[in-house]
């Protein structure tokens, strides 16, 4: 194997760090609304959405389906949005995606 295969591997263990991070931050963050709005609802909009890294200096909250989506951005996302800034010590921004 040469250099090439040794250098993608050391990128993508860099990616999955960033990704390990912002998955125990969405951890968090999903505890607390859990809490605030309650196991069925929570369970209901917010089980299926997950966290992934996205570009430099941002986050990505991933839903299932266009309708989770708009659900998250009028119900949940300002509150959401405020722990995830309590909750990121990097201080990504956290954008919602479909």
């Amino acid at each position: 194997m040469g250099s090439g295969w040794l250098k993608m591997t050391r990128t993508n263990i860099a990616e999955n760090a960033v990704d390990a991070s912002v998955s125990e931050v969405w951890g968090e963050v999903s505890q607390r609304l859990r809490r605030e709005l309650g196991e069925d609802t929570f369970r209901s909009w917010l089980g299926g959405p997950y966290a992934q890294g996205g570009g430099a200096g941002e986050a990505l909250l991933v839903t299932p389906s266009a309708f989770v989506r708009d659900w998250v951005r009028r119900e949940a996302w300002k509150r959401a949005a405020q722990l995830w800034g309590e909750c990121d010590p990097s201080g990504r921004e956290l954008s919602l995606r479909t």
